[in-house]
């Protein structure tokens, strides 16, 4: 069987680095797989950037993201997560309809990858793993907190929220994937990584007919496992007399979603508590630059952005606990990974979170959205060390998110969609 794998990027960001073991998890199954990306970052030779060394097609590649940022100027909302239009034609669904591919996966396909209506166009079968809320909603990638819900009814002017200005470019985009789509959505087989996402899905007015299958994103855990915290501080060069508490995401300081300021306010919660917090580190990991700052007493390590994953399962291993304070995940790739070095974690007990984290077995579910709460967890956490947490933390990882075995069940998800009848 020929996958053809269909991501925006290869290796940068949580979408794309699922998409990637997949990928790299079936090929190890001896399947001929391959992925397609607008931009590769990884040497991998079984990863192709559509485009290749054709200056115009790369430069066309580069100037349709310039459209959608220029789109997204004329609408003004309370969203401040990432939009995507995807209307330019790209021409893609031509060069996969004359390849010999079996079935097409999708992933995260924005950047203008791939139109809207080019999508319906493949003439493969195609499986879709939704990474974020994009598919289900207008032009935004997660539903506005402070306007909720509008994925659930549609997009009319009737229902757009009184503090959105300027072109309503959400409707504009969500008319676009329903007039595309919902004559021919039962030829998108869907999959998301979270039950809750599955339950947004079947929620949503644009699939709320369509059905949903959910399959976890997977880790090879030959690489991200579990290190002596000794070992992999001294390697790192961190300090050993510190409790070390980790927060890490794409553009971790930055990205509204992700909760840093939800993990400075249990900050300030924690120093009401004890005052004295020159025991503790906080190492970031995901943010721009690296650097060391001490904040009103609170030592801080920003180490950057990590790509290799050995530096990050020897950084996870170092900590005594992550923090994942985000506000939506699809999934939650940072606490899956913290998981599987065996370091518990500390999220809030929402979205795709809840299908990683057991509360009070290998971490803490706090109450959404109370930083005093996320602070209780990182005390909770740091006072019960020793009693299971690290060893429950690496078991959950070997039963729900080996990549081997999400490989073989996403293999028979090929296998069903390309002999159906309907195929």
């Amino acid at each position: 069987m020929k996958v053809l794998h269909l991501s925006a990027y290869d290796i940068s960001g949580g979408a794309a680095r699922a998409a990637y073991r997949i990928h790299c998890g079936l090929r190890n199954l001896d399947i001929d797989s391959r992925m397609w990306v607008q931009y590769k970052l990884s040497k991998d030779p079984t990863v192709k950037a559509i485009y290749g060394n054709h200056k115009l097609g790369k430069l066309y590649s580069h100037l349709r993201p310039l459209f959608n940022k220029y789109l997204q100027r004329f609408q003004q909302s309370t969203n401040s997560v990432y939009h995507s239009a995807n209307l330019l034609p790209s021409g893609l669904h031509r060069k996969i309809n004359r390849s010999d591919i079996d079935i097409v996966h999708l992933h995260w396909i924005n950047s203008e990858m791939i139109s809207i209506s080019e999508i319906i166009k493949i003439e493969k079968p195609v499986i879709w793993t939704l990474h974020d809320m994009w598919a289900f909603c207008g032009s935004e990638h997660y539903d506005d907190e402070r306007n909720p819900g509008r994925y659930l009814e549609g997009y009319y002017s009737k229902n757009r929220p009184e503090d959105y200005q300027g072109l309503d470019v959400d409707k504009l985009v969500w008319r676009a994937k329903k007039k595309a789509w919902q004559d021919h959505a039962n030829r998108l087989n869907f999959v998301v990584p979270s039950q809750w996402m599955a339950e947004c899905f079947k929620k949503s007015e644009l699939f709320k007919d369509g059905s949903v299958s959910v399959i976890h994103n997977g880790l090879d855990l030959s690489v991200f496992r579990s290190h002596k915290p000794d070992n992999a501080r001294d390697i790192l060069g961190l300090p050993d007399n510190k409790k070390i508490i980790l927060f890490g995401a794409m553009d971790a300081t930055s990205n509204p979603i992700k909760g840093y300021e939800k993990l400075n306010e249990a900050i300030q919660c924690l120093k009401k508590e004890y005052e004295d917090l020159s025991n503790l580190l906080f190492v970031v990991v995901g943010n721009d630059t690296k650097m060391e700052e001490y904040d009103d007493g609170v030592h801080f390590r920003y180490m950057g952005t990590i790509q290799d994953n050995i530096t990050l399962s020897l950084i996870f291993s170092a900590a005594n606990l992550s923090v994942v304070p985000s506000r939506m995940e699809a999934f939650g790739q940072m606490a899956s990974e913290s998981l599987a070095c065996g370091t518990p974690v500390v999220a809030f007990n929402a979205t795709g979170l809840k299908d990683i984290i057991d509360h009070k077995k290998n971490g803490y579910l706090a109450e959404p959205y109370s930083s005093q709460q996320l602070a209780d967890g990182i005390r909770w956490v740091l006072q019960n060390e020793g009693t299971g947490l690290r060893e429950n933390a690496c078991e959950k990882s070997v039963s729900k998110f080996d990549i081997k075995d999400v490989s073989r069940e996403y293999l028979n998800k090929y296998k069903s969609i390309v002999f159906s009848p309907e195929n």
